[in-house]
């Protein structure tokens, strides 16, 4: 193995590798992989279970097991399948928890909360990721503000309060004594009478 290695400029790994895909016996120390455990590994993968668990099964490393799993290119395709069925499954199930736990969630906040398993199925289940999510909720139009009636409730307010102050206010803090809306500052022009009481009492 090791004269292969120097001739082709190649790791011993990667001679091992394809001596063990066609099936070419391989001379080498310790010989703990015979035959037996070959085939009990390859019937384990077979089966689906992880690399890592057949590995502390029969105590050899991941890789040793890796190498023995891909001298089977079929076993290679079965298990790439294995894998995507295992992630689609672990995906879908957390996109149904996380709506059945915020049931009116909208969509963006089910994309941040599950932020892989959305993208992962929206490239891969595009179409059960749109049946699942909820449907879009239109946007309710704000309701208009009578701004009449706002401006005959807020000058007594603003006359009381400005009768009470011992300092000159300006717009902005009387704005601010009366909740911070912006009702004197960026809607001034449509409150005639407060203004004008502002005006009279500054």
């Amino acid at each position: 193995m090791a004269s292969i290695s120097r001739v082709t400029r190649k790791s011993r790994c990667y001679i091992k590798g394809l001596a063990l895909r066609f099936n070419i016996s391989v001379n080498l120390k310790p010989k703990y992989i015979t035959e037996q455990v070959k085939q009990r590994v390859l019937n384990l993968a077979k089966k689906g279970f992880h690399r890592k668990a057949i590995a502390a099964l029969f105590q050899i490393s991941s890789g040793s097991v890796e190498q023995i799993i891909s001298s089977e290119p079929s076993l290679v395709k079965n298990r790439k399948q294995f894998r995507y069925e295992s992630k689609r499954r672990r995906y879908k199930v957390e996109i149904l928890k996380f709506v059945r736990h915020n049931p009116f969630s909208i969509k963006q906040e089910i994309k941040k909360g599950c932020y892989a398993a959305y993208y992962w199925l929206y490239v891969n289940e595009k179409k059960w990721l749109y049946l699942t999510l909820p449907s879009p909720i239109k946007p309710k139009p704000l309701a208009r503000i009578n701004w009449d009636k706002r401006d005959r409730e807020l000058a007594p307010q603003v006359e009381a309060i400005l009768n009470k102050s011992k300092v000159v206010m300006s717009r902005t803090k009387l704005d601010e004594a009366i909740g911070g809306h912006g009702w004197l500052t960026r809607y001034a022009h449509k409150l005639p009478l407060t203004m004008a009481v502002f005006q009279k009492i500054k």
